[in-house]
This record gives structure tokens, C-alpha cells and sequence, in this order.
């Protein structure tokens, strides 16, 4: 199992909003550059009691939260008495979350390879037709572009993409990144969307200065949400997973950024009271906006 991040609090800003945007806008295509295991052995530790641990704890006292597709899976995978405890992978929860579109389209890529024999075994379990999966054992940054050159402009505009790394510039054998691929992939049409993430302060002031460089070679209209924990600026502050994360969104239907507002509102209230295991206040801050909207061409 080649992601130890699991179930951290930025898995949970990552497929919670997902999930719901997979539901609601039922793409006919879903390709992932990232997409590690569907399932995860779930056990507790630090990161995980202040992520998973603590949103099935809190989710129930807001209706959008208990509800959503992402804490259905987590009732029906994580608290199954009956059975060791999983956390589901992305793969999993866009599964859950297409389910009734059958004819519905899947690439997902990776380096590891018991990653993706988690993802086949998954598919075939959940899908009707587990033929409408693609699965790559390898680089995805390389081979999502390859993809984005060989499919019809119609066709793309049908496609979410998800690129989920957790080393924002971290370069390919071509030299090229995930940032790049954004870039190609929104410009090409694609409902795209980037989890980033910081750790620091200073990564997330580096972060979000990448993130301004990158929407003035878009042509499109993006918009980002972020979780930010209030402590991240303290000096012995120590991040449970991540100190702040986020999605930066490219042509996806304006109608979906209300929900995902409100997601973020209601994750930011079940926090309200949270101390990280070094004690210090665990309260997450939600914004959204626009970005660099007076730039974009």
C-alpha cells in the first residue's frame, strides 16, 4: 500500500466534496492521474482520529453531511460491525457515486501496482460491466495527456478529472507536472479539478503563489475552496496529514459550487470545538472564491 495518507483530514476535503460533484453532475467519463487504492485497512492513529475518525463521530449533526454519498460509504464500509473496518478510496466512492449511471466510463492511474489490482478487484464486485474500467500502472501525469491528445472535443467535455498529488510541482520523466496537466486539461474542455495541499505556512503561501501563476494560461474561469486549520501559523504547530488543502476547479457547471460551499460550511462547523494531538486548536477554516479572476483572458 503505497499512500499512507488515508483518511487524514485532507481525504476528507478531497472525497467528501468529490464524491457529491460525481453525483450530481453524473459525467459519462472519470479519469484519475493519483488514484491509489479503493480500500484501506482502516486503524486509528493521530491523523486519522482528527480526520475520519472524527467526521463519522460529528456527521450526523448536520443533514448534507450524513446524507452525502462519502458518509453513506463510510457507514456502510467503515462502521460495518460485522467486518474489518476499510476507508474507501477514490475509486470506490466514484463507483458508489455513478451507480446509477452504468454506462458510465473509468480510467484511473498509478505507480503502484497493488493499488490498482485493488481497484480492478473493487470494480468487479461493485460494477455491472467492470469492462468499463481502464486501469494504468505507471505514471499518470504522461499518461492522462495521452489520453486528453486522442479523445474527441465533444467527447472531453463529458470527462471529470480528478489529479490528486500530493507533491504539487513534482516532475515526470518529461519534466512535466501536475500543474501542467491542469493547465492542458482545462484548456482542453475537461471538467477538471486539483487537490492541492500544504503542510505549513510557507507551503501554503507557496502553493496558492503557484496556483495564481498557473490560472494566467487558462482561458476558463477557475475557482478554488479551501480547508485551512487555524493553528497552521503557530511555531509548533505540527499538521495531522495536512495543515491546509484544496480544490481548484476548471469548467464544471456553475449550479455544483453552492453544494460544495455548503459542505465546506458544515465540515467547518463539526470543527468547531476539535484540539489537534498536540493540543492546540484544531478549528478549520472553509473559503472559496474565484481565482485571479481579473486576470483570466
Amino acid at each position: 500500500m503505497a499512500n499512507q495518507h488515508f483518511g487524514n483530514i485532507g481525504d476528507i476535503w478531497k472525497h467528501l466534496p468529490i464524491t457529491e460533484l460525481l453525483h450530481v453532475i453524473h459525467p459519462d467519463h472519470y479519469w484519475e492521474s493519483h488514484a491509489g487504492s479503493a480500500l484501506y485497512p482502516l486503524s486509528p492513529n493521530d491523523a486519522r482520529n482528527f480526520g475520519v475518525f472524527h467526521f463519522m463521530q460529528h456527521a450526523s449533526e448536520h443533514p448534507i453531511l450524513r446524507d452525502s454519498i462519502y458518509t453513506q460509504c463510510l457507514n456502510d464500509i467503515a462502521l460495518d460491525s460485522g467486518k474489518s473496518p476499510v476507508y474507501p478510496g477514490s475509486a470506490y466512492l466514484a463507483f458508489a457515486a455513478l451507480a446509477d449511471n452504468p454506462a458510465s466510463q473509468y480510467c484511473f492511474c498509478d505507480i503502484d501496482g497493488n493499488s490498482i489490482i485493488s481497484i480492478t478487484d473493487t470494480a468487479e464486485q461493485l460494477l455491472s460491466d467492470p469492462k468499463n474500467v481502464q486501469t494504468h500502472i505507471g505514471d499518470g501525469i504522461q499518461t492522462i495527456m495521452g489520453k486528453l491528445n486522442q479523445t474527441d472535443v465533444v467527447e472531453l467535455s463529458g470527462v471529470f478529472l480528478l489529479i490528486d498529488p500530493f507533491h504539487l510541482t513534482a516532475k515526470n520523466d518529461t519534466g512535466h507536472t501536475s500543474l501542467d496537466l491542469f493547465s492542458i486539461a482545462a484548456n482542453c474542455g475537461c471538467m477538471t479539478v486539483l487537490w492541492y495541499c500544504a503542510q505549513t505556512q510557507d507551503e501554503r503561501n507557496n502553493v496558492n503563489m503557484h496556483l495564481d501563476q498557473l490560472a494566467t494560461g487558462i482561458d476558463q474561469q477557475l475557482w478554488k475552496s479551501e480547508i485551512t486549520l487555524r493553528s497552521i501559523s503557530e511555531p509548533q504547530f505540527h499538521a495531522p496529514g495536512v495543515g491546509m488543502c484544496g480544490l481548484l476547479c476548471a469548467n464544471l457547471p456553475a449550479y455544483v459550487y453552492p453544494t460544495v460551499d455548503k459542505l465546506g460550511q458544515m465540515l467547518e462547523q463539526i470543527y468547531t470545538n476539535a484540539v489537534l494531538p498536540d493540543g492546540l486548536s484544531g478549528v478549520i477554516d472553509y473559503t472559496s472564491s474565484p481565482v485571479l479572476e481579473s486576470t483570466m483572458r
